[in-house]
């Protein structure tokens, strides 16, 4: 069944909405999340807005290594919200699959990710950077593969 057929058919989702439509569809996903990594992982997505809402750090701080490093930290961030908007997803339907929960984690935190790079653009001293935007989503695709790993030997994260 293809993306399409689920997302027209209402008979797809009518055994588990009750025919309820759109807004059945959209609070049955709203109750499926786990509250308190959905909760860490909205706490999270904060924490990157705040930090990327600081300006340009002092020129002390702009030598290659530290400038290496604040770069470098991007995968460690964004795998962490990748972490935390997985385990938000998993578990229960309409999420019960991998391959979708999967495709869904890397859909908010890829749109999370530009969204927060164009917000850096806004910021006196800073700048969108495709270069930034590429090290948040090997960490988001490193947890992902980290995620199937785990699951493809049976274990639970």
């Amino acid at each position: 069944m293809d993306a399409r057929s689920l997302i027209s058919s209402p008979d797809v989702l009518a055994p588990r909405l009750g025919k309820a439509g759109p807004q059945g569809y959209a609070a049955a996903v709203w109750r499926s999340l786990h509250p308190w990594y959905a909760i860490a992982a909205l706490f999270w997505m904060a924490v990157i807005v705040t930090l990327s809402s600081i300006p340009r750090a002092p020129a002390v701080l702009r030598r290659p290594f530290v400038e290496q490093g604040f770069n470098l930290s991007h995968f460690f961030f964004y795998a962490i919200l990748a972490a935390l908007v997985g385990l938000a997803l998993s578990g229960r339907a309409p999420w019960s699959g991998i391959r979708r929960a999967g495709l869904v984690t890397f859909i908010v935190v890829a749109v999370f990710a530009v969204t927060d790079e164009w917000h850096q653009s806004m910021v006196r001293g800073r700048s969108a950077s495709l270069g930034d935007l590429a090290v948040d989503l090997l960490g988001l695709c490193a947890v992902l593969l980290l995620g199937a790993v785990v699951r493809a030997r049976g274990e639970r994260v």
